[in-house]
């Protein structure tokens, strides 16, 4: 049986990151699957899609939503403020509009093309506010991550109006999704782990299913044979993100100031953001300019280009709910440093990457030192951890292809008459479980 399926989410680009490039990959895979898929995503998508979807026929089953005068007015006004506010008040103001929005479309396409299911996998935390309810079809929400904060000695990195709002913000929420129950009243929510299961809204009425939310194309990030350097190579270690204070590139850049007089390293920083200038004049300060190699911004086959002339990958950040370039580095056959913290912290073993807690700042960079230092001057490590990696993207089903499945066996369940589901499938404590492959 084909089952009819709507995509309600608001980005869908592979420039926007891994929230919105794992849209484009459902869409995509769930139809090569043989699902009817239908998208609803905001128009400023528009130019991308028709690129990466040129038959007639994909393109017609993605519908857009333009910006009205109130959401770019809001957005004008968003750019004055500081980033989590703007984010948390203003940003979800704007969302909000555009789902109601949204929510008027899908119930019109509904009506009009069969749609049997709604699924928005976006956006990730467990506390935002869905308006799928009241469709007249069953809806399916998730992977869906809790609300991420900071280790606890980096919260001063957040100011007191961003916490204030923060905290504001998530009170609020427990109205909000009275108002607007789309979770309460989905059929089956995913979520990622226990922090998400926490903050799902009181009183949820749907089925449980567990999901790791990153997920990794093993056709593009393809396993290639580890390459020692050559006698004289610096060992490449390299940094693929976003130039922000959360990812926690600043602490990356201190810490390579002890590595390079232990080591013959080099670091790659691939990305760009509003801590470049200060991170380049920091490289310049401790002297190690020499050292440290700053990309930009770069397409998708120079990133891979890059990681397959690098030894190491390293993601420092400190509030990472998923960690997709972490599962990209890992298929390609690169052993990983990352933060003991978030997302990463589940998706990585010891016998692939080296985990850095997240203890305070000073212990943070030495902890970040120590482990590129140990990589850089084990060969033999390096080697064996590389080897491991994909296998541990596959282990935990977090290939596209594996993950897919897993999504299409839940549609079905969803759908499955209410005479064939155990009676306790419905209830919170029924929690299913990822299958492994």
């Amino acid at each position: 049986m084909t089952i009819h399926l709507l995509m309600v989410v608001e980005n869908a680009s592979t420039q926007m990151g891994g929230e919105s490039s794992k849209n484009i990959q459902l869409f995509r895979r769930l139809r090569q699957k043989g699902l009817d898929v239908w998208m609803i995503c905001h128009a400023r998508c528009r130019d991308e899609l028709k690129e990466l979807f040129p038959e007639e026929e994909a393109l017609s089953r993605i519908l857009f939503i333009e910006d009205s005068w109130i959401q770019k007015l809001l957005w004008r006004i968003g750019q004055l403020l500081p980033y989590r506010v703007e984010d948390l008040v203003v940003g979800q103001l704007i969302h909000i509009i555009t789902q109601i929005r949204e929510r008027q479309l899908a119930k019109r396409l509904i009506a009009e093309q069969n749609i049997q299911l709604v699924f928005q996998p976006t956006p990730l935390s467990a506390k935002a506010v869905s308006f799928m309810y009241n469709l007249n079809v069953p809806v399916v929400i998730g992977p869906l991550c809790g609300d991420l904060e900071f280790p606890p000695d980096f919260r001063s990195m957040d100011s007191w109006i961003e916490r204030l709002t923060v905290n504001l913000g998530r009170r609020s929420s427990l109205l909000l999704h009275k108002l607007f129950p789309g979770k309460v009243n989905a059929e089956t929510l995913i979520y990622s782990d226990q922090s998400a299961l926490n903050a799902l809204p009181p009183g949820y009425r749907g089925r449980l299913v567990k999901m790791l939310e990153p997920a990794v194309d093993t056709s593009l990030w393809q396993h290639r044979q580890y390459r020692q350097p050559q006698a004289g190579e610096p060992v490449r270690c390299v940094y693929l993100g976003r130039l922000v204070d959360w990812k926690g590139v600043q602490y990356l850049v201190e810490a390579f100031l002890s590595v390079v007089k232990q080591t013959n390293a080099v670091l790659e920083i691939v990305g760009d953001g509003e801590l470049r200038g200060q991170l380049e004049e920091a490289a310049k300060n401790y002297g190690i300019e020499q050292h440290v190699h700053f990309h930009g911004w770069q397409s998708h086959d120079r990133c891979v280009e890059l990681l397959n002339q690098s030894d190491i990958f390293i993601m420092p950040s400190l509030r990472e709910s998923g960690g997709h370039a972490v599962l990209e580095a890992m298929a390609l056959g690169l052993p990983v440093v990352v933060t003991r913290w978030g997302g990463p912290a589940q998706t990585v073993s010891p016998d692939c990457g080296i985990l850095v807690d997240p203890d305070s700042p000073g212990a943070f960079v030495q902890g970040l030192a120590e482990a590129i230092i140990h990589l850089a001057n084990s060969p033999e490590l390096r080697e064996s951890m590389a080897r491991i990696g994909p296998l541990q993207v596959k282990r935990q089903g977090l290939d596209w292809d594996d993950k897919c499945d897993r999504f299409i066996e839940i549609f079905e369940e969803t759908l499955a008459p209410q005479s064939q589901k155990c009676p306790l499938e419905r209830s919170r404590v029924n929690i299913l479980e990822p299958k492994i492959s």
